[in-house]
């Protein structure tokens, strides 16, 4: 019996260690790029931010439009009063109480400064909304460098750790040499000096794979585990078809950084109309509705009741200046947004032929270095055929795997800067974040679901 309640007692230990060999024992899920941009518009905070500041942004609009609607208050007051009347020599007390309640009405008939308030607000709230497309379009950027930041980090590890066990293979092979009496005490020191270079370079890349592991994981709030590679086969290392004045203008019509100056530069002339809306004359329609009592110490036992409708008018006269000032600070405001919107459209500009440039140099980058990693490949090649027949030393088979793993390291960056730039020269152009993203993504092995 006691053996049999000890069992029981270790069974939910045996279960849960069963459960947790289980889970570890499932492949690591790959995660791909559309993936990561789902999970990265839920999590990221940046972007939530946005979206939180685009659902305040927008209801000013709503607010400018209650001011146009009908205003009705009530008002109500209950008094209680002592005083005392002297005639003469005559003092008499009088003690009552009142009350005085109203409903009052409002409609605003015509005032110019609500209806700019109104259109201000409108073009307020498309300012918000283009905002957070900005927001957006930021998060893709952010995502897909640090995603390809990752990789990259991946593939220099991958290239330094075969290089680091060449190196090992040289420095074995250097002092075998050495005792056989067949090659020199240089050839050792340069391979351990080739190998202290490796240790250095993949405990630097390790670090660089670290940060950018932990830049992708806070976007999307999940543990990073392996990513979906470029496919070669896939890849679109073609030149563009539209031309960089093509992409500009593109970009000019549809870029939100475009959308959203011209909204402020209509917002800040609404306020100039707002301003000098100070200036003109007010309509309002006034009803009004009151009952009261015991008003007045003459008769404080009477009552009241009492309805009006009306035009109420009001015309400026004089107000000591603000509205000329108020004027001339919304013209400045007005020359501000429209200087800030040039700057807008030559910085567009500039980035514009800056990505294009980076994306069609960039097909050239990459095709000369995959015939550079070519080159290097035979290099490595023709130098251990020279090992073998005695023409070559090991410094030059190492000379040769040096010159391999940096081309297999500048080719890989060259791939990722490619894609990195043609998905910012969409995004410039106003293709939406998720289209770009998708597009990118079909470049993508995918990941077995």
């Amino acid at each position: 019996m006691p053996r049999a309640l000890s069992l029981v007692r270790l069974m939910p230990l045996l279960l849960a260690a069963l459960c947790s060999a289980a889970l570890w024992a499932q492949p690591a899920r790959v995660l791909d790029l559309g993936s990561a941009w789902e999970a990265a518009r839920v999590q990221d905070p940046a972007f939530q931010a946005a979206l939180a500041a685009q659902r305040a942004g927008i209801e000013p609009e709503e607010q400018a439009l209650a001011a146009m609607r009908p205003n009705v208050s009530l008002t109500s007051s209950v008094n209680q009063v002592d005083l005392q009347q002297r005639v003469g020599s005559v003092t008499t007390p009088y003690s009552y109480s009142g009350n005085n309640s109203a409903v009052v009405a409002r409609q605003p008939l015509w005032r110019k400064a609500q209806t700019a308030q109104y259109a201000q607000a409108a073009f307020q709230s498309r300012a918000v909304q283009e905002q957070t497309l900005l927001a957006e379009v930021d998060l893709a950027q952010r995502l897909s460098a640090a995603y390809f930041d990752l990789l990259f980090a991946q593939d220099v590890i991958r290239v330094t750790d075969a290089l680091l066990l060449a190196s090992q293979g040289q420095l074995q092979a250097a002092r075998r040499g050495l005792e056989a009496g067949q090659g020199t005490r240089t050839d050792i020191d340069e391979a351990q000096a080739r190998l202290d270079m490796a240790q250095a370079q993949l405990l630097q890349a390790r670090q660089q794979r670290s940060y950018a592991r932990q830049q992708l994981e806070a976007m999307v709030s999940q543990p990073v585990e392996e990513l979906a590679p470029v496919d070669l086969a896939r890849m679109q290392a073609q030149p563009l078809e539209v031309n960089v004045d093509g992409w500009i203008a593109l970009a000019l019509e549809h870029s939100p950084d475009m959308r959203l100056a011209q909204a402020r530069l209509d917002a800040a002339s609404q306020e100039l109309s707002k301003a000098q809306a100070g200036h003109l004359p007010t309509l309002d329609l006034v009803a009004q509705y009151t009952l009261s009592s015991g008003e007045n110490m003459y008769n404080p036992n009477s009552g009241y009741q009492s309805s009006q409708i009306g035009l109420q008018l009001s015309v400026p006269v004089y107000a000591g200046g603000a509205i000329r000032s108020a004027e001339r600070q919304a013209l400045a405001l007005l020359e501000r947004e429209q200087q800030l919107q040039v700057q807008t459209r030559k910085a567009l500009e500039l980035q514009v032929r800056k990505e294009y440039y980076n994306s069609t140099e960039g097909v050239l980058r990459v095709q000369a270095l995959e015939q550079a990693l070519h080159s290097a490949q035979q290099l490595l090649v023709s130098s251990r055929k020279g090992v073998a027949a005695g023409s070559r030393t090991q410094t030059d088979v190492l000379n040769a795997l040096q010159r391999e793993a940096e081309a297999q390291r500048d080719l890989a960056q060259a791939r990722y800067q490619l894609l990195i730039a043609r998905h910012k020269l969409r995004t410039l152009s106003g293709v939406p974040p998720a289209q770009a993203i998708a597009t990118t993504q079909g470049q993508l092995v995918a990941p077995p679901r």
